[in-house]
């Protein structure tokens, strides 16, 4: 149970944080925005768009959270997501406010630890970019929230009736499709691979395997030729032709395809079946704990802004603010 909600939590805040960048995919350009420096950078830090118990936050200060959150790409946003990400903004200083009036810090290696890896993970070897700038304080600030949030729903808890229920209204979802394991020999011309089949006729599995260590050029050569299992519409249209007709232990024809040259084997057929309740319950009980999750946060987000003292400006914001509609 322990290890259980350990997995809730560290699922649950990351959660949170995914949501954030949820709405950064919609692009281009919103108008007016304007991330221009120096002395007209230092007056947009006078231009207050958020207070929350008595902190305020600047243009300046949500574009340091854009630019953390979505990446130099940000500039290109559209005003809705803007909007969104705005509105996440101010949840996350919501947050914020009572983590710290609730005395919630890092340690220093937990501060330490997230920053490496931050760093790591912005720098991409193969363009030759410079690493991302990274604010370490509001990504301090980002990492308190998340141990906030672990503390808030260090309780949910999730009933096995919960998981039985979901299973039996949703039993559809749980339907295995027809599979098959499949093995091949991948040569690089016809001759050879029809050489290479009139040899195996008749040969049987630890033969077949023994050919493709010795003589495929698959990388899946030194399984033995082992390419896995596969449903339909997982194959390209002319492997999966080829293979799916096959009895089990049969070999096919020499198939030709931009790979070059293939001979399958059909190891095993799984037919249709329906996963049991304890084969489906882990990816259920991921499901529900992170419904519960969100509606938890979205629940304690909405009490925070009805008992704290806090107001947004969302017109002085350099780009035109959409509200959403109720």
């Amino acid at each position: 149970m322990c290890d259980q909600k350990r997995s809730v939590r560290g699922k649950a805040a990351a959660a949170f944080v995914c949501l954030l960048l949820a709405v950064s995919g919609c692009k281009k350009n919103a108008a007016g925005v304007d991330a221009a420096g120096g002395a007209e950078s230092g007056a947009r830090k006078d231009i207050i768009v958020l207070q929350v118990e008595g902190t305020a936050y600047s243009v300046v200060d949500f574009e340091h959270y854009l630019k953390l959150n979505a990446g130099p790409e940000w500039k290109t946003l559209e005003a809705q997501a803007l909007s969104r990400l705005f509105d996440h903004y101010a949840q996350e200083k919501l947050l914020l406010a009572r983590a710290k009036a609730r005395h919630v810090v890092l340690t220093n290696e937990e501060r330490s630890a997230y920053l490496a890896k931050l760093k790591s993970a912005s720098t991409i070897p193969e363009t030759g970019a410079p690493p991302l700038t990274i604010d370490e304080a509001m990504v301090t600030e980002k990492l308190v929230v998340e141990k906030y949030l672990a503390t808030l729903l260090a309780t949910l808890s999730l009933e096995d009736a919960s998981v039985a229920g979901y299973y039996d209204a949703h039993k559809k979802d749980f339907l295995q499709p027809e599979r098959v394991q499949v093995s091949q020999i991948l040569l690089d011309s016809e001759a050879q691979a029809t050489e290479r089949l009139n040899k195996l006729k008749g040969a049987g599995e630890e033969q077949f395997r023994a050919a493709a260590r010795a003589e495929s050029r698959g990388v899946e050569a030194p399984k033995g030729g082992l390419l896995g299992e596969f449903s339909a519409g997982q194959l390209p249209p002319e492997l999966e032709k080829a293979v799916f007709v096959l009895k089990t232990g049969e070999m096919s024809p020499v198939v030709e395809s931009s790979y070059g040259f293939h001979i399958f084997r059909l190891d095993q057929r799984f037919e249709t079946r329906l996963q049991s309740l304890a084969e489906a319950t882990p990816a259920i009980r991921a499901r529900l704990l992170n419904e519960k999750s969100e509606a938890l946060i979205a629940a304690h987000v909405e009490e925070l802004k009805a008992t704290m003292d806090w107001k947004t400006d969302p017109d002085k914001l350099p780009f035109p603010y959409q509200r959403i509609e109720s």
